[in-house]
């Protein structure tokens, strides 16, 4: 979760590790997010994080069916942050969380086996349902592979008096064994690999299966690091399975068969959905829904992040109607918004018209297979752009955080991959070379590139004449720059710096200069603007960094022209 969480430039956070012997908590911080859990933490009294200044956030990995307090204390805490996307409660302290997948440094490129090989895995624990693979890959296959890993634990059950004197590890092993029908070969393995192990050793398989029957809180995490594999997935209906229930339909409704076919674009939209992006994005709302946002004034944080004013929230149950109603009014305020029809334009010169067009564009990127950005409303400028990228050598300036670059790779762009920003990237994309420097200076060679991008950079303080000179030298004929910035007119002037440079919110005056500059250097438009605006799209209720400022973002895409 923590490395989810610093993707985020909103924040700056700080890892801490309590225990019972070291229990004391500064109480200099704006907001504390607990890694509660009742076993591990069972020696802290709950009632008395309730005073720490700020706000008191706490994660819950332990969770019933629309019931997140279960193992967890109901009101010591001032946000209930459950690790299961399917939360849907009343009450607004509570919210549902993506499971907060990880991104390997490399998954193994997938060998098919003549046999088809089933791959499950897990602690010792009762209601694993080892046997009941077993058994699914006798009634659908003549000839299979079964590969069960049971790792050793400190706490799974060891009774060595009711299962022959067996270990229940070598028991379960035993049983899958005999279980087995003639032609289907088991492997038992008692290995405890690391995470990155377990995915590789999970996209070694034809198909991942866990046909789990229990009834206990939470739910599993052994399927996490079957989905980074990428690899078809199997489950039961057991209801531990129920956040993955929403992409795959579970055995038996769904044969093993079935699930080697259908399952991979299931599993790539999990991939999606729970990317540490999106992690990252669902905290960074849950703090902006609580007020904590404020611009960055008298803070010895780096200049990118915005400080955090120190509160405390008082729970109170006017204040928890007061919060209720709020929320009400905002719902149908997004409902009527969502309803409104999404205007149809070919252009790519226009400007950002209302939510339901950020709606389209996520559900194009996750339709496809791409990534979505962490804020929800940048999917715009993805979706749009990456429809309309072709193969060739690309370079996309501001990278750090580039989403851009991770779905040009997803979408199989042949050539060359370049990104440049004055900051490391926060997750690197395989195959992509980064460099370090100044957008308008980047030493690469004359007419290198086909595709030159930039996504919210120009607002930036970036000099408009060195900026169209450079893309100009970089771009071979005939090849396309694509740019979005921030944008409203009449201009606001927001008192903000952002990635350590002012925040300027382009006007009218300032795009057409833009333009200007573009065409001196051979840079043409493609499309005439479509100067259309709607009301502000991004607002404090929509990802703006600044509660006081409404606007909206634009897109532009110029063409070089061909020489002579």
């Amino acid at each position: 979760m923590y490395n989810c969480l610093v993707l985020s430039k909103l924040y700056h956070l700080e890892y801490l590790e309590i225990s019972e012997n070291s229990p004391d908590i500064p109480n200099s911080y704006d907001f504390y997010a607990f890694n509660y859990h009742h076993v591990r933490m069972s020696w802290l009294d709950t009632s008395s994080v309730r005073k720490l200044p700020g706000l008191k956030l706490t994660f819950v990995l332990e969770t019933m069916p629309n019931d997140p307090f279960v193992l967890c204390p109901r009101d010591d805490f001032d946000v209930y942050c459950t690790l299961d996307p399917t939360m849907v409660v009343s009450d607004p302290r509570v919210y549902g969380f993506p499971r907060p997948l990880e991104v390997p440094s490399e998954v193994p490129i997938h060998t098919a086996n003549e046999i088809p090989v089933f791959g499950t895995f897990g602690f010792a624990t009762r209601g694993k349902g080892f046997d009941r693979v077993v058994e699914a890959v006798n009634k659908e296959f003549d000839t299979a592979i079964v590969r069960i890993n049971i790792p050793p634990s400190t706490f799974a059950f060891r009774s060595r008096s009711l299962f022959a004197k067996q270990d229940y590890a070598e028991y379960l092993g035993d049983l899958c064994k005999k279980v087995a029908g003639k032609g289907i070969e088991v492997v038992v393995t008692n290995d405890y690999m690391s995470k990155s192990q377990l995915i590789s050793w999970c996209a070694e398989n034809s198909l991942n299966c866990f046909l789990y029957d229990r009834n206990l809180p939470g739910l599993s995490a052994t399927t996490d690091q079957a989905i980074v594999s990428g690899r078809p997935l199997s489950v039961s209906d057991n209801q531990t399975f129920r956040h993955i229930h929403q992409f795959v339909t579970p055995y038996p409704h769904r044969s093993l068969k079935e699930s080697m076919v259908s399952s991979v674009e299931e599993v790539k939209r999990m991939q999606v959905e729970w990317s540490p992006e999106k992690f990252a994005g669902k905290f960074e709302k849950v703090l902006a829904d609580n007020g904590l946002f404020h611009e960055a004034a008298h803070t010895s944080l780096p200049p990118e992040f915005i400080h955090l004013e120190k509160r405390q929230l008082e729970v109170t149950p006017l204040g928890r109607c007061v919060r209720i109603a709020r929320k009400i009014g905002y719902a149908l305020s997004d409902g009527i918004e969502y309803l409104r029809p999404v205007p149809k334009r070919n252009s790519m010169c226009k400007f950002l018209l209302s939510i339901s067009e950020v709606r389209d564009c996520t559900s194009y990127l996750n339709t496809h297979g791409y990534v979505s950005h962490r804020l929800s409303c940048k999917d715009w400028d993805l979706a749009n752009i990456i429809s309309d990228l072709s193969d060739g050598n690309l370079l996309d300036m501001g990278s750090s955080d580039s989403f851009l670059l991770t779905n040009a790779t997803r979408k199989g762009l042949h050539g060359e991959k370049y990104g440049i920003d004055l900051q490391r990237p926060d997750v690197p994309v395989e195959g992509v070379q980064y460099i370090l420097g100044d957008l308008t200076r980047t030493g690469l060679p004359d007419e290198k590139f086909k595709n030159v991008t930039c996504l919210s950079v120009l607002e930036h303080n970036v000099d408009f004449a060195a900026f169209a000179h450079e893309c100009s030298r970089l771009l071979s004929p005939g090849g396309k720059l694509y740019v979005t910035f921030d944008y409203w007119t009449p201009r606001v002037v927001p008192n903000l710096q952002i990635f350590r440079s002012p925040w300027n919110i382009l006007d009218r005056s300032d795009v057409e200069r833009l333009v200007t500059e573009c065409r001196s250097t051979g840079l043409e438009l493609t499309q005439e603007i479509d100067w259309t605006l709607g009301k502000p799209v991004i607002t404090k209720r929509f990802h703006s960094p600044d509660p006081s400022i409404a606007y909206t973002f634009g897109m532009l895409r110029f063409q070089k022209q061909l020489s002579g």
